[in-house]
C-alpha cells in the first residue's frame, strides 16, 4: 500500500550507509518504503518519512496469422484459402517484458472485409473461440470458419490482459476464397463424367447427373488467375456438344475452354452439355437445350445484351442474332428454340 501500514513484506538490518537488498518482482499495484535509525549517542532514534511507489501495467500488442484448417498451413496477410475452411492463431507481447502473459484471447470472423474494418468495438461479426494464452503467449487454434463460398473475409482478435498487462486487439487479417463451378446438361440419359481443370489450381473434378434432362454441379476452390477447362471422360455412347466458361465458349466442339480469369474472391462458372447418342430433337430434346442455354443466358450473358425484342405476338419477330439493337423483350437465343419445339 501507499500509506507505510501494516505487516511489512519484507524486513531488513543495515549498517549505516548501506543499500537494501532488490526486492522480487513486483506486479503492478501500489507499494511504499519505510526507513528507520535505531539511535545512536548522541544521535536519537528517528523514522523517516513513508516513501511511496506505484507500478502501472504493461502494455500488449496481439498478431494474428491465418491457417488452412486442414493442414495448418499458413495463409498469407491478404492472400487466399486454398481449401476454402480456415482459422487464426494469435499472439500476444507484454511490453516490458517483466512476467508471463496470462489471460484469453477471444476471436471473431467477418464475412466482408468492410465489416470488419467498421467493427471498431469488437462486437460484430461471429465469434470463432475464446482460448487461453499458452506460456509463449500464443492462443491457437480458433474455431474454423467451416466451408466457404467465394469472397473477401477477414478475422480479428482481442486479448482480455491480466492483472500485470492492459489488453489489445489485433488488426483485421483479410483473406479471399475463389471457386470454380462446373455445370453439366446431359439429354438422353444420365452418368459421371469427367473433367480437368488446368491453371494456378489443378483438378480433375467429377460430375455425376440426376434428373430429366440430366443435370449436375460441383464447386472446387481455386487459386485466382487465368485457367482453361476441359472434358475428360465421357461416357460410352455420350457426344460432347458445347462448353461455355465464364462467357468465353470453346472453339467449335472443341472439348477444352479458351483461357479464361478467376479473379480473387470469384466464382466463374463453365456449362457442358453432352447428348446421348440415338437422341432425336423431341420436344424433351428441345428442353433440354432451352435448360441450358437459359442457364448461359442467365450466368454468362451481358446485361447489356439482354434488352432484345425476341418474338412478339408468338412470332419471330427479327433474324438478328443477339444484340442491344431491339426493344426490351426476351433473348433471341431463347425463343430460337422455343420456335423450333414441336407444337403438341
Amino acid at each position: 500500500n501507499l500509506k507505510c501500514s501494516g505487516e511489512p513484506v519484507s524486513v531488513e538490518t543495515l549498517d549505516l550507509g548501506s543499500e537494501s537488498s532488490n526486492s522480487a518482482a513486483l506486479t503492478p499495484g501500489d507499494y511504499s518504503y519505510l526507513t528507520s535509525f535505531d539511535g545512536k549517542y548522541p544521535y536519537p532514534a528517528k523514522t523517516a518519512a513513508c516513501e511511496r511507489l506505484h507500478i502501472n501495467q504493461g502494455s500488449s500488442t496481439t498478431a494474428t496469422e491465418l491457417h488452412e484448417d486442414s493442414t495448418d498451413a499458413v495463409i498469407a496477410e491478404g492472400g487466399e484459402s486454398v481449401t476454402g475452411n480456415v482459422h487464426d492463431k494469435a499472439t500476444v507481447t507484454g511490453n516490458p517484458v517483466f512476467v508471463t502473459l496470462t489471460g484469453n484471447v477471444t476471436f471473431r470472423f467477418y464475412a466482408t472485409q468492410a465489416a470488419c474494418t467498421q467493427d471498431e468495438n469488437f462486437s460484430g461479426g461471429v465469434t470463432k473461440g475464446t482460448i487461453a494464452l499458452d506460456g509463449s503467449g500464443v492462443a491457437h487454434p480458433s474455431t474454423a470458419t467451416g466451408a466457404l463460398v467465394a469472397g473477401s473475409y477477414a478475422f480479428k482478435a482481442q486479448y482480455s490482459g491480466d492483472g500485470n498487462y492492459t489488453g489489445s486487439t489485433s488488426g483485421c487479417e483479410n483473406f479471399t476464397v475463389s471457386t470454380l463451378t462446373i455445370n453439366k446438361l446431359a439429354n438422353g440419359g444420365n452418368d459421371p463424367y469427367g473433367s480437368s481443370v488446368a491453371g494456378p489450381t489443378s483438378a480433375t473434378p467429377n460430375v455425376s447427373t440426376s434428373g430429366t434432362p440430366g443435370q449436375g454441379t460441383t464447386t472446387i476452390v481455386v487459386k485466382n488467375g487465368d485457367y482453361t477447362v476441359g472434358e475428360t471422360t465421357i461416357p460410352s455412347g455420350w457426344q460432347f456438344v458445347s462448353l461455355n466458361c465464364a462467357g468465353t465458349p470453346g472453339v467449335g466442339l472443341n472439348m477444352t475452354s479458351e483461357p479464361f480469369s478467376i479473379p480473387a474472391g470469384t466464382n466463374r462458372v463453365c456449362n457442358f452439355e453432352n447428348t446421348k447418342s440415338g437422341a432425336t430433337r423431341t420436344q424433351g430434346f428441345w428442353s433440354t437445350h432451352t435448360a441450358f442455354t437459359n442457364d448461359v443466358w442467365t450466368n454468362d450473358v451481358p446485361a447489356s445484351e439482354k434488352n432484345v425484342n425476341l418474338w412478339a405476338d408468338g412470332g419471330c419477330a427479327t433474324d438478328k442474332f443477339i444484340d442491344s439493337d431491339a426493344i426490351t423483350g426476351d433473348n433471341e437465343l431463347m425463343g430460337g428454340f422455343w420456335a423450333s419445339i414441336s407444337k403438341k
